[in-house]
């Protein structure tokens, strides 16, 4: 999993041609393709594209909407969850991010399957390991 990761990371490197955004519906409210034609890098692009690629590799995995403390200041996040059967667990993580594991200063506000639910004010029950709710295909995709 974690190579996958990294692919993303380096094709939506900070070098070449890339986009970025802090509009919120820029980041998340965007489909695969367009993604990939403005290679945006945003946290919530990049969970889009991960999310794609782990769900069609048969991992459960939902987005995650929260904050993130950098440097004393809450800035408006994105990040996953991953259901993974051995061992059996919920592994967070975050793609934008080196090395992408969610600490304490990853506050999270709801979870999706998809950033339409966001859009909609409609957030996903948490993940459990026993109860994974991620077989719906994204429409951002």
């Amino acid at each position: 999993m974690g190579n996958i990761i990294n692919l993303v990371r380096q094709i939506f490197s900070y070098q070449g041609y890339v986009t970025t955004t802090h509009d919120l519906a820029k980041s998340r409210f965007i489909t695969i393709k367009k993604i990939i034609e403005l290679r945006l890098r945003t946290c919530g692009s990049l969970a889009s594209i991960t999310a794609a690629i782990l769900r069609q590799l048969g991992y459960p995995t939902i987005l995650i909407d929260g904050r993130l403390t950098i440097d004393g200041k809450s800035i408006h996040h994105a990040w996953l969850e991953v259901v993974l059967v051995k061992p059996k667990r919920i592994l967070a993580i975050d793609p934008s991010r080196k090395p992408g594991k969610i600490t304490k200063r990853y506050q999270r506000r709801a979870a999706y399957l998809d950033w339409s639910e966001l859009e909609k004010n409609k957030p996903r029950p948490r993940f459990t390991a026993s109860h994974p709710r991620t077989k719906k295909s994204t429409s951002t995709g």
